[in-house]
This record gives structure tokens, C-alpha cells and sequence, in this order.
């Protein structure tokens, strides 16, 4: 984010806080647009001419930043178009979610370079968490010296509510953990900066930063799997409250004495759509009407314990009693969704996580009973999505270490060194 107010301890800011300021500005400018002349950049800015070549200069002797193609069709004489360069150095990604610890290296860009994955034992303990984490990020470094591309940072999403402040995992009530200190403990371990975040605002920054949503400015993602949280951007700024804690959705009742939660309420809008519900209505309604699951197109799970994958194929063949049971949850999903709607007023409401193989069936009937829920001005503008991929939550780690890179942009003459571990 901009710089808002000088450092700590300091009444004012001196010239290289003004100076790192602009910088973060025209590469802010250049991230949202891509490739951009001088004079556009100066145009957007605010800033002179003579400021922005000074700046821009800097920029390009660290390495940040490049020249592409000749600017065509403007007045005057044409400039070279100016655009963050991609392998400046890399971002380590890394999800710790209910089941798996996943991780990512990737570009600046969001490009994928290496990935990995690690099974996260029901009700593992922190320790052994922290133990995934710490093969898979050696394992991203690995990839990265030998690439020869610094590691700039990495972004860490979590399951539950995270105190940015202190860095810490505040609870996770699907993981059973409480005040787990995840940035100290990874920061001594690797000798990078780390940045933690719950999931939802991760997808919903990565959704910012990169694609098709990037020009958007008031959106809100609702992550679902074995939870539920929102991730809401408000006039581009990320909603977050006191501590970091806004957007826990999923802990809004809307059934009260309806399905047992994690939190130890009934009825939490969360537990009312999320994938252990959803599997449990649907084998009930087979019991009753003596059926077993059809059976997959792939081999993927037990016919008796069918898994998200199984639904969403029997979706697809017309199953009625899995069409029944998606129809209720489209109507919870849609409360939920008006009531967001009614609060915030945003543009898109995307939706995505654990639960997307099933939420294409769930759209149209979210939508108009969303629509109807929600009071006709916001209404208008209201569009909802589904995510069209697994990799949200990482592209928002990525965004996190893009972010920081961003308010604290390199002045110096030189790009940075590869990064090694702690050994």
C-alpha cells in the first residue's frame, strides 16, 4: 500500500521518503497498466517530467523495471513504453489449509515456476505444520538459486483469523490452533520477509493484482471449503477492521439451530454450505431413497464416501437428489450474498475455493435468488462469478510479496542477491 504517514518515530518525511513514495507510484501505475510511456506515467502520477525520468532511470539501473516497444499513436515524439519486469526476482506462494500445506514459486507476473504439495494431517499439530512448510520453501529456494532469481519474500494464507499486527495465526477453528507466531518463526528460519494473510483476502488482493478483475475496485471473494470467509476490497483497499479480522462471513448465522460449526454456533452461514455438509445431505438423501453413490468417471474415491469431484459428476449426469441438495445450498449462498451485497455495495461478487467443482451448478440459481434478496439499486450493478481456478489463494500470496516490493521499491544500482535459508 502507499506510504501514508512517515516511519515510525518520525514527525515528517525527508527527501528518499518522498523519492521511494514516487517510486512506489509509478510502479503501482505500471502494474495496473502494463506498459506505459514517460509522459503517461508523469499524466497519471501527478509528477513532472523531469521527476519521472529521474525515477524511472533509478528503476531501470536496479532492474525493476524495462523498456519494451516504441509508444505509437500519441503527439509528439514517440517514447519507449516501460513495464515491470517479470524475473526481477520471484515469490515463494504457500497455503496452509485444512488437509494440505501448498506452495508455489512464481514471477512477478504470477507465473508458476515450481510447485508442491504436502499432506496436512487432520488436526495436525502447528509443529508439524511449520515442519511441511519449512521442506516446501527450501524446496521453492532450491528452485529459485538455481534459477538464478532472487526470492523476494513469501506470502502465507492461512485458515482463520490472522493478526497482521503481531504476525500470528490468531485461531484456526478447523485447524485447532491459537496464537501461533508463523511470520517470527518463518522470518528466522529463511532470512525473508513474510506476509500472512487468511485466505479469502489473499484470493481477493491476487484477484486485484492479476486477470481480468484487476481493474476492479469494489469486490468481494468468498473462499469455501471446509469453512467460509470473505475477502471485501472497498474502493481498492482491503477491508480489513481492528486487528485484520473483517470478513469472517462464514460466522454470520443464517440458519440459527441450524448445522453445527466450528466455532461452536449453529447454524453459521459457513457450515451451511460448506463441503462436510454438503457430502453429508447428499449421502443421506441417497440412504433414503436406498442409493448408492454412481459411480465415478474416475476412480477417485470409495462409492459409499463419494468426494467433491463424485458430485460434481453426478451434477452433471442430472442426478435429482444432487440437484435438490445444490438447490438448497444455492439458496443459503444467496442470503448470504444479498446481505454482502446490501452492506457493501460491490461490483463482483466472485466465489471460489475447496467447494469450486460444484458451483457452476449453483450459479444461476445464486444469482437471481441473490438479486432478489438484495434492494434494487445495488442490485443493478451487482455481477457474480465462479472461479475458474484452484490457484487463487497463491496468486494472492504472490500479490503480498508484490505488494511490499511495491512500498518499499529498489533504489539502489543493483538488483538483489539469491536468498538462502538459515542453515
Amino acid at each position: 500500500m502507499p506510504m501514508t504517514r512517515p516511519p515510525h518515530g518520525r514527525r515528517g518525511f525527508d527527501r528518499s521518503d518522498i523519492r521511494r513514495l514516487n517510486a512506489g507510484n509509478v510502479l503501482r501505475e505500471l502494474r495496473l497498466q502494463g506498459g506505459l510511456s514517460k509522459a503517461r506515467l508523469a499524466n497519471r502520477t501527478g509528477l513532472t517530467r523531469a521527476t519521472i525520468s529521474n525515477i524511472t532511470a533509478v528503476l531501470k539501473r536496479s532492474g525493476i523495471i524495462r523498456e519494451t516497444s516504441w509508444s505509437k499513436g500519441a503527439s509528439g515524439r514517440p517514447g519507449r513504453l516501460l513495464e515491470i519486469d517479470p524475473a526481477f526476482g520471484c515469490a515463494i506462494g504457500i497455503e496452509i489449509d485444512i488437509g494440505a500445506v501448498t506452495a508455489v514459486l512464481s514471477d512477478l507476473d504470477a507465473r508458476t515456476l515450481w510447485r508442491g504439495q504436502r499432506e496436512l494431517k487432520h488436526h495436525a499439530s502447528p509443529d508439524s505444520a511449520l515442519e511441511l512448510c519449512h521442506s516446501l520453501i527450501a524446496e521453492a529456494m532450491r528452485h529459485a538459486n538455481q534459477a538464478g532469481v532472487p526470492c523476494l519474500g513469501i506470502g502465507l494464507a492461512l485458515a482463520g483469523l490472522v493478526d497482521n499486527e503481531r504476525g500470528e495465526l490468531a485461531y484456526g477453528p478447523y485447524l485447532g490452533w491459537h496464537h501461533v507466531p508463523l511470520k517470527r518463526l518463518l522470518e528466522e528460519r529463511f532470512r525473508l520477509p513474510v506476509h500472512l494473510e487468511n485466505q479469502a483476502n489473499c484470493a481477493a488482493i491476487g484477484l486485484s493484482h492479476f486477470g481480468s478483475f484487476k481493474a476492479v475496485r469494489n469486490l468481494i471473494y468468498i473462499n469455501v471449503g471446509g469453512g467460509m470467509a470473505a475477502g471485501v476490497l472497498l474502493d481498492g483497499r482491503l477491508l480489513r477492521g481492528t486487528r485484520g479480522f473483517a470478513g469472517q462471513a462464514g460466522h454470520v448465522r443464517i440458519h440459527p439451530g441450524g448445522e453445527p460449526c466450528a466455532c461452536g454456533q449453529k447454524g453459521c452461514w459457513g457450515a451451511e454450505v460448506n463441503i462436510d455438509t454438503t457430502l453429508r445431505r447428499i449421502r443421506e438423501r441417497w440412504a433414503n431413497a436406498n442409493r448408492k453413490c454412481p459411480s465415478p468417471k474416475k476412480p477417485r474415491s470409495n462409492g459409499d464416501h463419494p468426494d467433491i469431484e463424485d458430485i460434481a459428476d453426478a451434477a452433471a449426469a442430472g442426478d435429482p437428489d444432487v440437484l435438490a441438495i445444490l438447490d438448497r445450498s444455492a439458496e443459503t449462498f444467496a442470503i448470504g450474498i444479498a446481505n454482502l451485497a446490501n452492506l457493501f455495495n460491490p461490483e463482483w461478487v466472485v466465489i471460489g475455493g475447496a467447494l469450486r467443482p460444484i458451483l457452476p451448478f449453483l450459479k444461476e440459481r445464486i444469482e437471481t435468488a441473490a438479486r432478489n434478496g438484495t434492494l434494487p439499486q445495488p442490485a443493478d450493478s451487482l455481477k457474480i462469478a465462479i472461479s475458474t481456478t484452484e490457484n487463487d489463494t497463491l496468486t494472492g500470496c504472490v500479490a503480498l510479496v508484490v505488494d511490499h516490493l511495491l512500498a518499499n521499491p529498489p533504489l539502489a544500482n543493483k538488483r538483489p542477491a539469491t536468498s538462502r535459508s538459515k542453515t
